[in-house]
């Protein structure tokens, strides 16, 4: 017994090829030197080629304070970081794919040091 055409289906899956402009992951402030000011709140834009990204928030004394999952939609995403005290923090953010985190430091307006003690922050 043979085959013929009319027995063979072929499937065509599309497969879309993530473009090289893409970066493993790219962060895009949304205000001036990432800095927010009294009750602004620290939102993020995000570009990558993974399907979510995650991220810690550190504060200057290099405690985590915030942590999340980000999901993208076409290579691109948007968060908020909510209940932040004032102070120098470092976004932490690692895309699903396990590409290395890029750091990027914001500011919620503060004039303490790193020398001086977290309890003493309002």
């Amino acid at each position: 017994m043979g085959f013929s055409s009319s027995n063979v289906a072929i499937a065509q899956a599309a497969v879309r090829p993530i473009p090289p402009s893409i970066p493993k992951l790219q962060l895009r402030e949304t205000r001036l030197g990432n800095i927010f000011v009294g009750v602004q709140t620290p939102t993020f834009n995000l570009l990558t080629r993974g399907n979510s990204v995650t991220y810690q928030v550190m504060n200057y004394w290099h405690q985590q304070v915030a942590l999340g999952a980000v999901p993208v939609s076409v290579n691109q995403g948007h968060f908020s970081i909510q209940g932040l005290r004032y102070g120098f923090f470092t976004l932490l953010p690692t895309p699903s794919t396990g590409i290395a985190s890029q750091r990027s430091p914001f500011s919620a307006q503060t004039h303490y040091a790193q020398g001086d003690s977290p309890a003493d922050i309002p």
